[in-house]
C-alpha cells in the first residue's frame, strides 16, 4: 500500500524548482510532509493518483483566504479570510494530473475571485480560473473526461 503523503512529497521533490521551495515551508521534507498533512486535514489538496501504482502523479494546495494572510509566511492556522485564492503549489508528472488538477480547482472554487501564489520566491497575482478553465476546456474538447 502507498502512503499517499510520503508519494506526494517524493513528487514535489522531484518536479518544483528549488528556487521555488528554498525559503518555504517544503525546504525541509518532514515539514513538507507536516504541511501536506495539515493541507489535507484542512481539506486544502488536492492529488491526483495512478490508478494502477497508487503514487500520487499531482499535487495541488489552494485555499480561501484575504490578501493580507496570502502575503504571510504560513503560520499553521486556518485563513480566516475568503476574499482570495491561494494557489500554495502546483506539481503534476503528467498533462493529464495537471488538468485532473485543474478540474478539481474548478470544482472547489466554482467562483472567480482574485488568485495569488508565491512563484520563484516573489508573491505574484495570477488567474488561476482562467488557467484551469482553459485546461478543463482542452482536456474535455479531446475526450478525456
Amino acid at each position: 500500500m502507498v502512503n499517499i503523503i510520503d508519494s506526494a512529497v517524493d513528487l514535489v521533490e522531484k518536479t518544483v524548482p528549488a528556487e521555488d521551495i528554498i525559503g518555504t515551508v517544503y525546504e525541509d521534507k518532514e515539514m513538507l510532509k507536516q504541511y501536506l498533512a495539515f493541507q489535507i486535514q484542512c481539506g486544502n489538496a488536492f492529488i491526483a493518483v495512478d490508478r494502477e501504482t497508487g503514487q500520487a502523479t499531482g499535487v495541488m494546495v489552494a485555499y480561501e483566504c484575504d490578501e493580507e494572510e496570502a502575503r504571510q509566511r504560513f503560520d499553521w492556522t486556518v485563513p480566516s479570510g475568503k476574499s482570495c485564492i491561494f494557489v500554495a503549489q502546483v506539481a503534476a508528472i503528467s498533462d493529464e494530473a495537471r488538468d485532473l488538477l485543474a478540474k478539481g480547482f474548478l470544482m472547489a472554487f466554482p467562483d472567480p475571485k482574485p488568485t495569488f501564489g508565491l512563484r520563484k520566491g516573489r508573491f505574484t497575482t495570477m488567474d488561476a480560473h482562467k488557467i484551469a478553465n482553459s485546461l478543463t476546456r482542452r482536456r474535455d474538447e479531446n475526450g478525456r473526461r
